[in-house]
């Protein structure tokens, strides 16, 4: 699933992909809900012999969240993943994360390391923690996708593929946050409430940061936002979770972590903050988490 949205200096990289998929039985569904270029025109001329592509035209200039969750629900197969116009993907990508998903049926999601450049095509430093931070034969549970949001980079699964029925049969979509900011990162732990992601080494993506990106304003530690995250969350939590002990103590968790992120907030300037941010988050997971829960 491909929107599309300013798309036109990335046409080369999106056919690229698309033609890379070396997965047989795949539907493609192309989309672009503004108009303001001719990307999905280009493309679909250049795919008009090509049966595996659909494309979706409209100009009802929808918000990202609803353009995802549109695809969502006009996609059919058994396994769907968004593909950002702006990343590149290898050829393997999709077979190899399927064969995952085949090897795994407790898994909702499987995915891939996630290596960054910028526009120009140059390395973004600072390496990303793309490892799983799970052991594969410990039970997955409420606590598991709890720590996988508060202390590591959730937001990389949101590239991954994952089983159509495991949102549809909830109608787990994307909720739109406060200025749609890290509705990616609430969805994913959304989507791990309802079971285990399989991390696959072998494969990869590419995600380009540049000023003009989608999430390069995003104002993360602001007050209003926080507030809207943990509502947010705590509306995924009633949705997913059926056991009142459950949601009553992912609803506990989110709560302090709220607090912690609103100090964190306003301490941000502070040097102490600075160099004692690993003695912190120790202390936080040791608070949240005394038992490994």
């Amino acid at each position: 699933m491909v929107p599309l949205f300013h798309s036109k200096r990335f046409v080369a990289d999106i056919i690229a992909n698309l033609e890379a998929i070396d997965y047989s039985n795949v539907e493609i569904l192309l989309s672009d809900r503004h108009g303001e270029d001719d990307a999905v025109e280009v493309l679909a001329r250049h795919f008009t012999a090509d049966s595996r592509v659909r494309v979706l035209v409209a100009h009802d200039r929808l918000n990202w969240v609803d353009h995802y969750n549109l695809l969502m629900r006009s996609a059919s197969g058994k396994y769907v993943m968004w593909m950002p116009h702006d990343d590149l993907y290898p050829g393997r990508y999709v077979s190899q994360l399927v064969a995952a998903l085949e090897r795994h049926p407790d898994a909702v999601l499987a995915y891939g390391r996630l290596e960054t450049i910028s526009v120009d095509g140059s390395p973004v430093p600072g390496p990303i923690r793309s490892v799983l931070p799970v052991d594969p034969k410990d039970p997955w549970s409420v606590g598991v996708a709890l720590r996988l949001l508060f202390f590591w980079n959730i937001w990389i699964t949101f590239r991954g593929l994952m089983r159509r029925e495991a949102v549809m049969q909830s109608d787990l979509f994307i909720r739109p946050t406060l200025d749609l900011v890290e509705a990616d990162v609430y969805w994913v732990f959304a989507l791990a409430l309802k079971g285990r992601f399989c991390f696959v080494p072998e494969c990869f993506c590419t995600k380009r940061f540049y000023s003009t990106s989608a999430s390069a304003p995003w104002k993360h530690g602001r007050l209003r936002y926080l507030l809207n995250a943990a509502n947010v969350l705590r509306a995924y939590m009633s949705q997913v979770l059926s056991r009142p002990w459950e949601i009553w103590y992912a609803m506990t968790m989110v709560c302090c972590w709220t607090l912690l992120r609103i100090a964190g907030s306003w301490t941000r300037n502070w040097a102490w903050m600075g160099r004692r941010r690993g003695w912190v988050e120790r202390l936080a997971k040791g608070l949240l988490f005394p038992r490994g829960s």
